[in-house]
């Protein structure tokens, strides 16, 4: 029998995991996760991008993408340490892992419509005008942290995995 699992009258149930199984799942969650949010914000801002300048651009968008998926995991991880280290919060998170699909989801395509639904302004510079999006920071702000908080903490839901008894 699997550690994490244990019988119950009505079945299999995943108990919440403890001690190094906390610590291995937060690990794996940080590299996973911020492949994941690197991944997309090099996406983002490749979508984003109404201009190119050669290699300048592709340094720069990768050293944001590393930065931006760094600071979001640390930051999504230290708000939702509660989840992780009290026991009743972790084992309600463990159990609705719908909500972390739904997170991730809800956030992405609100980060899609805010991108999307920027104007384009023209923008001057030392190397001359072009155009760039004028993105609603707060916005972005808010539909960012809803999908790296759900990345980081991401459970895949009990209701979906194929029950055996």
């Amino acid at each position: 029998m699997d550690p994490n699992t244990a019988r119950s009258t009505l079945g299999m149930r995943r108990l919440p995991p403890w001690g190094e199984a906390i610590g291995r799942l937060t690990v794996m969650q940080f590299f996973l996760g911020g492949f994941v949010l690197f991944g997309t914000a090099i996406g983002l801002m490749v979508g984003w991008a109404t201009w190119y300048d050669g290699a300048t651009s592709l340094i720069g968008w990768i050293v944001g993408a590393v930065s931006i998926a760094v600071i979001s995991m640390v930051v999504a991880l230290l708000v939702g340490l509660p989840l992780r280290l009290m026991p009743r919060l972790r084992s309600r998170w463990l159990a609705n892992g719908e909500l972390t699909v739904a997170g991730i989801a809800l956030g992405f395509v609100v980060i899609e419509i805010v991108i999307a639904a920027a104007p384009v302004a023209m923008v001057m510079d030392e190397f001359g005008p072009y155009e760039a999006r004028d993105v609603n920071g707060w916005a972005l702000l808010i539909a960012w942290s809803l999908f790296a908080f759900s990345i980081a903490h991401f459970v895949w839901p009990l209701r979906w995995t194929r029950r055996r008894y």
